[in-house]
Formats: structure tokens, sequence, C-alpha cells
């Protein structure tokens, strides 16, 4: 080994050797295995708390500094303990624990998993909110140090699926993520929330308040208000669910009319409770019961109640006085009055009681396996295998529901479950490839700028008057072009116009152009060459081209006066009293007279062909108008993708439109407007799903998607208004841990893939819109520069107008932060 690498080594054992003198952990954490508990204790190793086995998210505080932990046994039957939430007056908190230090910040989580041989192994989240600080050496065994050092620990959304796993293991029936979650539907049942219009319910959504829901006449639906608290409405039941009190997390159902039976897996615990309201002033209220409470129609309306084990109480909502009261196995008719009354052995509502347990237990299995293989991707064979290990005869249908809610995950769906004979539908499949082509389009565009599946004159974006020459309609987004297609731009207009893969033109306002060259070479899904020519012949046109192969890349812009040759660039070309302007903003450009004569122009730089190139002035026109196309180039061709998919696979348009608006949130009411154009059949359904994803922009993206949808009713128009507002609504309430998304549009998924392309194409627009404050700030310099050299109004309103964009430049990029 180097003498150097050896002295490195020395000086950093030296060096944790002075933290450990200077500075004490802020918890101190031992596993006591005969008691079972965990001992926690201060940073001088005096005790404060044991955290005991089953313990879910205990606060244990010692002065400014408090840790959130769990301790539970895993599937496995072995101690698994999780550390969350570590709060500190420092940036980060150590801990020492099980023989190993960590530090933790607070959107750290750390998991310590114990092998048959009690010793733990460490996992850190991905969020590199937790690290490994130092190991106590005669601890190495315990392999901790190797599993923590490669930071490539489980994400939250598999903690909490583990832990809701070994809730079930343990008896408990489960827990879910989100109250009023549907957890089983047949088909036939519908929903409608508020002003919108009735649609069918599907398995895994969750309903928060405002929500009426009319069961089918042939199958019950499962559902569950709160925690453990499920309910099987049977067929032909209608009810409601809103909120049963401000700050709780459980919900109050209201029946109309029909049957609720209902069953408490674990007693509750006030202020919890389970309540059912009648509409007639009487609420059924438990904290254990195994009951039935049925309403008939009409206002004479007859309540009947009938309960297997624990207490029901029906009341009056106001003052509480009680009308029935029923313990036990009995039943009480407000037709007939009177006490509750013996229920008989061979009752069916006795036998049907029963069979709840059962259907609620098995059902939570399935909906924890089903939330962890979609927000879990990596996790698929654990999740499947898990689940099938805790109850084998709920194998296929464990595998089935897995496959409905990740498709993609077909293969090992199956082998973790063992079912043979899996596939999937004509339709699944093809919703399954559209959503694949989808993600590996958005990691493209987000990586090199480019889509190879574009079409060659696709229109992009359109604002204000743009026409095609001789014809009276405007051009639309979602247009193909053809060649030799001649583009007028009137006042305030501009139109962007993808010629090739990577090559956007941007023909701004009051200009004339024509597409006189569009092709490109692929072969094996590979760019081999491409070519696109404009003819300019007045105005102004900006070239945005996505870097890409020099040598294979021919873009030109040409007019009367001369021509611009690009690679990959961004330039702007204005033509005007027969006169041209080549401006670059980035890389560089070739500039040619008619007469052969070549120059070379630099990024920030100009020219008229064959002339000596000079610095861009300040505020220059051309500039701007190239800032602008660069900026509006992302959205414009992520709203593209989306809505060539969303054209595939109209079906499944809102989970499209959701996908690429999670890759591009700026461009959120492009791609809302660009989807429905392509798939007005579920216009409310996108608006509501692109909402909940850009809720700050949800006014925006409804007024986007009627835009889009031309002779729309005034219904129509109200029910996407609304759709949209519910979509926001309902954005804060994706529980991460668990990965499943509330509200009424159901859980939305892209495949793995699209989580490096959403970051990708955010960092793609980061980039550009820095590039466009650095442009601005450089046109500031000049405005400066100039004024400094001549106090006339002319260079004062230049100042005035370099500010006024580096100030839009920075609010923009504060805007994207936020």
């Amino acid at each position: 080994m180097p003498i150097r690498k050896l002295f490195g080594m020395g000086c950093l054992a030296f060096f944790l050797c002075l933290v450990g003198v200077e500075a004490a952990a802020d918890f101190k954490i031992r596993y006591n295995q005969k008691f079972p508990c965990l001992e926690v204790m201060d940073s001088s190793a005096v005790k404060i708390t044991d955290v005991t086995e089953g313990a879910k998210g205990e606060t244990v505080t010692s002065g400014k500094s408090s840790l959130n932990i769990s301790f539970i046994k895993n599937s496995s039957g072995q101690p698994e303990v999780t550390l969350r939430d570590a709060k500190s007056p420092l940036s980060e908190m150590e801990i020492e624990a099980f023989g190993l230090s960590v530090g933790m910040k607070p959107e750290g989580t750390v998991l310590v998993r114990f092998g048959a041989d009690n010793k733990p192994k460490f996992e850190m989240d991905r969020t590199g909110g937790s690290r490994f600080l130092m190991a106590d050496l005669g601890n190495l065994d315990t392999a901790a140090g190797k599993e923590v050092a490669s930071n490539t620990g489980p994400s939250k959304n598999l903690i909490r699926c583990r832990e809701r796993f070994a809730d079930w293991i343990g008896g408990k029936g489960g827990w879910s993520n989100k109250s009023g979650k549907i957890l089983a539907t047949e088909g036939g049942d519908s929903v409608k929330v508020g002003d919108l219009p009735d649609r069918e319910i599907k398995v895994s959504e969750a309903f928060q308040s405002g929500a009426v829901i009319t069961v089918g006449t042939k199958k019950p639906l499962l559902f569950q208000s709160g925690a453990g608290v499920f309910h099987l409405a049977l067929p032909g039941t209608v009810f409601s669910i809103g909120k049963l009190e401000a700050g709780s997390a459980d919900l109050k159902v209201e029946l109309t009319e029909g049957t609720i039976q209902t069953f408490v897996a674990e007693p509750l615990k006030a202020p919890r409770a389970s309540l059912i309201a009648l509409g007639n002033g009487e609420v059924a209220r438990t904290l254990d019961a195994s009951y039935q409470i049925t309403k008939t129609p009409g206002q004479e309306s007859a309540i009947t109640l009938t309960s297997i084990s624990g207490k029901v109480i029906l009341a009056q909502e106001a003052g509480g006085k009680e009308v029935a009261n029923l313990s036990g196995e009995k039943t009480w008719s407000g037709a007939k009055g009177g006490e509750p009354r013996a229920l008989s052995s061979n009752s069916p509502e006795k036998s049907s009681l029963v069979a709840l347990q059962e259907l609620a237990r098995n059902t939570a299995l399935i909906d924890i396996a089903r939330d962890g293989v979609k927000a879990c991707p990596e996790a698929v064979e654990e999740i499947v295998s898990t689940a099938v290990k805790a109850n084998p005869e709920l194998a296929q249908t464990i595998a089935e529901q897995c496959l409905l809610a990740n498709p993609k995950s077909l293969k090992v769906i199956a082998q973790a479950s063992g079912v043979k004979g899996l596939k999937l539908s004509k339709e699944e499949q093809a919703k399954v490839d559209a959503l694949e082509s989808l993600d590996q389009r958005l990691e493209r565009l987000a990586i090199d700028g480019i889509d190879l599946e574009m079409k060659q004159g696709q229109v992009l974006l359109v604002e204000g008057d743009c026409k095609l020459d001789g014809k009276k309609e405007k051009i639309m987004v979602g247009q193909v072009l053809a060649l030799n297609d001649k583009i007028t731009t009137g006042k305030e207009s501009r139109i962007l116009v993808g010629m090739a893969p990577g090559v956007v033109l941007s023909v701004e306002a009051g200009s004339v152009a024509s597409l006189e060259k569009m092709s490109a070479e692929i072969k094996n899904g590979e760019l081999q060459s491409r070519e696109a020519v404009v003819n300019s012949e007045s105005g102004l046109v900006v070239m945005n081209i996505a870097p890409w192969n020099k040598e294979k890349t021919d873009v030109r812009v040409k007019t009367t006066d001369g021509e611009s040759v690009a690679q990959g660039t961004v330039f702007a070309v204005s033509f005007a009293g027969g006169k041209m302007m080549t401006t670059v903003t980035r890389g560089s450009v070739g500039s040619r007279d008619s007469t052969g004569k070549m120059v070379s122009i630099a990024a920030g730089q100009q020219a008229a062909p064959g002339a000596t190139p000079v610095a861009t002035p300040a505020n220059s026109p051309a500039v701007l108008a190239a800032g602008k196309a660069v900026e509006s180039t992302v959205s414009a061709m992520v709203a593209n993708v989306a809505a060539s998919v969303a054209a595939a696979i109209p079906t499944a348009a809102a989970e499209v439109a959701a996908i690429a608006a999670k890759a591009s949130p700026a461009a959120a009411e492009q791609i809302a407007a660009a989807v429905a154009a392509k798939a007005p059949n579920v216009a409310i359904a996108i608006a509501q799903a692109v909402s909940k994803v850009a809720p700050e922009a949800a006014s925006k993206i409804a007024a986007a998607v009627i835009a889009a949808i031309p002779g729309m009713d005034a219904k129509s128009i109200s029910a996407i208004t609304t759709a949209s507002s519910q979509g926001a609504a309902d954005a804060p309430s994706v529980d991460t841990a668990s990965g499943t998304e509330g509200g009424n549009a159901g859980g939305v998924g892209a495949g793995s893939g699209n989580i490096a392309a959403t970051t990708q194409i955010q960092q793609l627009q980061a980039q550009q819109d820095a590039d466009a404050l650095r442009s601005a700030q450089e046109g500031l310099r000049q405005a400066e520069a100039a004024l400094a050299a001549s106090q006339t109004q002319e260079n004062k309103d230049k100042l005035v107008a370099a500010k006024q964009a580096v100030a839009a430049a920075q609010d923009k990029i504060k805007a994207t932060k936020v």
C-alpha cells in the first residue's frame, strides 16, 4: 500500500478518535433480548426509557433533541428497528445504536434488521439524510459497516410496507395508508363528487369527503373509514363519506339506504370512534363491534341493528340520548321498538358478519401487497413472496391484484407468487408497452434533448395568430406541417415546429418562413443523421439544436442575403430590408454570404453574412427571442410526447398526463391541454390528475383543458373546473410511506425509469432557466456600459428593459424551485 494512503488512513482514524472524545451521541440505543425492548439512553448513558416490542412511532426526547423509534417483528419473526424524524439543535444528530454510530438529519431514515443470530444490519434511505459515521471495532462482525457504507437501503415506502406486513402477521388486521379507501370492488359501483358526473369506482382509490357512493346491484363493496375499521356495503346501498371532525384521520359514513356491515379489527381508543350517521338525527357508534345496520328507503325509513360482538350504540346526534344499546349477539328493530333481542345461532346476519372478519383480513393483506408493488418496484419479489407466504391460499388473487397494480412486473410477480399461467390481456399489454415508450422517450428527451418519435413538421406550440400562406385556418398544436409549407405569424404571435430530432424552429411575431428540408435517418432506434433547412423571407426565426454528432447534422437558415449553418447550438436569424443578421446565444454558427465567404460566430456575438462578428448589443430582441424559445422547447416537447402516447391509449390518458407533468411540472398546463385534445372523452380525469401533480396551477390547468376542446358545454366546463379543484385539494394527501395516492383520481404511477427522467428533465429546465438568466445579466452589463459611455434616453430605456429581463429570469427560477 502506498505510504501516502497509509498516512491518510492513519489521519482519518486519529480524526475519528478525536470526534469520539469531543462529540457525544444525542442518543444511545441498546437491544435487550431478554425483555425484549430497546433501552434508550441520553448522551451520558443515563436511561431515558424502554421502547417495547410492537411500538410504532414512539418519540423519545432528551433535552432539545428528539427521535422517533419503531420496534416491530418482521415477517420472519425477527426484530426490526426504524429511526426517523431526528431533531436536534445541530444540523445532524449522532446516534450510537447496536455497536455503530450514525448521523441523521430530520429527513433521514435508518432501518436496523436483526438476523437469526441477533446481529444487526443497517440500511439507510436514499435521501442522503442519514450516513455511517464510525463503528465500534469490537462489533464489526455485524457486517453493518459494509451495508451502511453502500447507502442503498430501503425507501420509506418499502419500510412502511414491511411494517404493514408485520402488523398483519401479528394479527392486527393490517392498517391502510388512507381512510376512505376502496379495498375491493367488482364493478358496477359508482361515485359522485360535487358537480362532477357519476363515474365507476376503482379499487385502491380513496374518498375523503363529499363523495356519494352507490353500490351496484350484484356485488358488495368493501372499504374502510379509518385504520382497521372495515365496512362492507351490500348491493343497492347508497352512502356518503365525510370528515368525522377536524384533525381526525377517521371518516364519518352516512347511510342513505341499504345495508352496511362493520368490523373493527382492534378496539379503538378515544378519541377515535366509528360512526355511521342515518340522516335522521341518529348515529350508530362503536369502538369494537362487529355489526350490521340497515336503513329502508323513503321518508318513513326503518332502522335495524344486528351485532355479534363488541358494543354498538344508536343515539341521537344532538344531546347523545341513546335509542338502542347492543352488546354481543343481539338484534334490534326500530320498526318494532322495544329492547334488543338475542340473535338466533343460525342467523344469516351472524354468518355474514363472521365471514366479513376473514374477508377484511384477507383483503387487507392483498391491499398491502398491491400498494407495495406499485410504490416499490425495486422490491416486487420481496413484497409478493411475503404476502403469499403469509397466506398461501391467496396466492392467485395476490398475484392477479399485484399484476393490475404493476403490470410491468409480470415475470417477477409470477415467479415470486408461484402462480402459473399469469398473463396480461391485450389491452393491458398495450398499456404497458405505451407507458414503457413514455418512460424511454422522456428519459431520452431529458438526457439528449431529442425525441426520435417526434414527427417532422410537428407543431409543438402556437401563440396568437399563425397561419399557412394562402390558408384562412389557424395552425393548431399537434398539426403536422409538410415540406415547403410557408408559415406567417401575426403581431404578438409565435410558433414552435419540430423539424428533425432535437431541432426546433421558432418563428417569431410578424415573420414569414418556409420549411425547405426536414429529414432524419434512424436505424435500430438510433439517430444516424438529421437535416433541417428554413427559408426566412422576413422577420425573426430561432433555431434550437440539441447537441449531437456535428458531422451528421445539417441545420441551416437561408435568406436572399446569405445563410447560417449550425450543428448543436441556439441562434437567431433576423431578416429585414434585405439584410440578414445572425445572433448566437449558445455554441457557434457559420455564416456565409452570397459569394461563399464564411465567418464563425461565437456565443454572445452577431454578424451579417461574411462580416466580422461583433458583441451582441444590450437588450437584443434576438437574444430575448432565443431565450424564450429555449425556455418553451422543453415544455412543448414533453407535452408532445405525452399527447402522442395518450393518443395510442386514450383510456390511460390521465395517467400519461400525470406522469409527464411529474417529469416537467412547469409544463403542466401545456401537457394537460395537449393530452386532452387527443383524448377529450377523459378530459375531466386529465384535469384532475394533472392538478394533483401541480396543484398551484389548477385553475390554469382547467382553463387549458377547456380551451383545448372547442364547443364544450357549460356543464362540462363546470365539471372540469371542479375536477381541477378537487385534484389540487387531494395533492397533499399523498402518503409516501405506502406509495398510494388519495383522492378521486386513484393512484397514478410511472415506470421505474421515469424517476430518472423526471429529475433530468427538471435539471434540463433549470439549466435552460440559468442560461436565460446569464444571457439577461450579460445584457444588463452591456446596457450599464452603454449608459456609462453615453447618457442618452435610449440607453436609459435599454437599462430599464435589461433590469426587467433579469428580474423576470430570476422570478422564473424562483417559481421553478417552489
